[in-house]
């Protein structure tokens, strides 16, 4: 690091109010950055038959997971029921739930 930059950066460190503002801008850039996966309808990992599916990252038909039509898997309650029977087959699900205010 040049001189310049480095007495810059140490004035900037002084100034406590920008220097903890930097590091809060960056935790919630950081955070912006998984918010696809965080607030994703579809499920992180998906354990149907023996067979792990990744919906998030890829395309999971409903006829892959018991269903009859080659489109995407809705996963809603009735699949819920239907991919969880006592098998062994589960689903991680990363929902926001919404919060109703009063």
């Amino acid at each position: 690091m040049k001189p310049m930059t480095r007495r810059k950066w140490q004035i900037f460190k002084k100034n406590r109010r920008a220097y903890w503002s930097l590091w809060v801008f960056i935790f919630i850039f950081i955070v912006s950055l998984c918010a696809p996966f965080l607030a994703d309808s579809r499920p992180l990992v998906l354990m149907y038959k023996h067979t792990l599916y990744f919906p998030s990252i890829q395309f999971v038909s409903d006829d892959m997971i018991g269903g009859n039509l080659p489109t995407e898997a809705v996963y809603g309650e009735e699949d819920k029921v239907r991919i969880n029977p006592p098998c062994h087959n589960y689903m991680v699900l990363m929902d926001i739930l919404p919060i109703h205010l009063h």
